[in-house]
């Protein structure tokens, strides 16, 4: 006989209820703990997802209201550029255009010879386009002083080209150059502000 039969038979009253009682934890192991901690696992996993989804939607929100307040501050601004900067009407672009110009020529120490003035309104845009071919009679330092002045001007005046007319200037360049510009400026359409 063996020494592990011996002492099998020997507690026998001890070994057998150890073996069935071990036989039995293992069993609640794997019925009833490993599934409650599969169940757990799959428990946290799911919260931390959640976490992750509620962290996203959170900031999804809060963009969405910063893009809301910046487009409500966008409207407001708009509307303070139409009715403040932009001229109201195609008289007052005219008017306030050639004032600007006129004076800015004398500033500079051009001669102002002319100017025409038209219109078009803009495809799909609320906004109408005034827009002036405008002569200028100079010198060189002079004209580079009024283009300046025209580019850096707090009225809303844009020059879209500047275009050498009479090149009468001697070699020294102190003699009279011509120019034609155009410049434009906008302005709210009727009913449109």
């Amino acid at each position: 006989m063996s020494i592990w039969r011996r002492v099998y038979e020997d507690r026998r009253a001890v070994a057998l209820p150890l073996v069935v009682a071990l036989l039995v934890n293992v069993g609640v192991w794997l019925i009833g703990v490993l599934p409650l901690q599969t169940r757990l696992s799959a428990a946290e996993a799911e919260s931390r997802d959640a976490l992750v989804e509620l962290v996203h939607a959170r900031r999804v929100a809060e963009q969405a209201g910063q893009a809301s307040d910046s487009r409500g501050q966008a409207d407001t601004q708009l509307k303070a550029f139409y009715s403040t900067v932009l001229p109201a009407d195609y008289a007052t672009a005219v008017k306030t255009t050639n004032i600007w110009l006129q004076q800015a020529a004398i500033d500079a120490g051009l001669a102002f010879r002319s100017s025409r003035f038209d219109r078009e309104p803009l495809s799909d845009s609320r906004l109408t386009r005034a827009y002036s071919t405008v002569s200028l009679t100079g010198r060189y330092a002079d004209l580079r002083r009024f283009l300046h002045a025209l580019e850096t001007a707090e009225e809303f005046i844009a020059l879209e080209r500047v275009e050498l007319i009479d090149a009468n200037a001697d070699e020294q360049g102190g003699g009279p150059i011509g120019i034609e510009i155009v410049v434009s400026t906008h302005f709210a359409a009727s009913g449109a502000r």
